[in-house]
């Protein structure tokens, strides 16, 4: 049996998919955009990312939108997508500075993700991350919205690990300083 790239849309799949890129594409870009650093590459992964899902996975879109669940998995697929066209890319240097300078055990700290969670909800999270410099925000999205790893991001950003690991640490601080406010207001 052949596998097509593009499957024939019904009417409602169709409307979906045109509102869930209405609704999620500048929240993809922005994913993309942390992870690249380049406008044409964030739109060219957001834009494949929305063709496998017409071409391949709505039935997924469909289960997904109606768990909740969609976001995420939107967000999963634009950082894989994201990595992918970093793999193929030119040869990255590689980063002079170990690695093992900074614990990162100390920046991947479960219990900072599950203590914003409850401390509000996302909406205001996701204000408060866009509000903060660009160096912190986009740290921030790299590694707890596209899960990256300090090694990846500092690839990504083409910065040493130990920067990487210093200004997510001040934008962990920053962030929960934030929202300690906000959640006073």
């Amino acid at each position: 049996m052949k596998s097509r790239l593009f499957v024939p849309l019904g009417e409602a799949e169709q409307i979906l998919l045109e509102n869930m890129y209405e609704q999620y594409r500048g929240t993809m870009y922005a994913a993309a955009f942390s992870c690249l650093h380049h406008e044409a590459d964030a739109e060219d992964v957001v834009q494949e990312v929305f063709l496998n899902l017409a071409g391949k996975h709505m039935d997924t879109v469909v289960r997904l939108s109606e768990e909740g669940t969609l976001l995420y998995y939107l967000l999963t697929s634009v950082r894989n997508t994201a990595l992918n066209h970093l793999k193929k890319a030119s040869v990255r240097k590689e980063s002079p500075v170990d690695p093992n300078d900074l614990p990162e055990e100390v920046l991947s700290d479960d219990s900072f993700v599950d203590a914003l969670n409850d401390a509000l909800d996302v909406e205001a999270l996701v204000r408060i991350i866009n509000s903060m410099k660009p160096k912190y925000r986009d740290v921030l999205i790299q590694r707890y919205v596209l899960e990256l790893s300090v090694k990846e991001i500092a690839e990504t950003s083409r910065s040493p690990v130990i920067t990487v690991k210093k200004r997510l640490q001040k934008a962990r601080q920053l962030l929960w300083k934030l929202c300690k406010e906000e959640s006073h207001e």
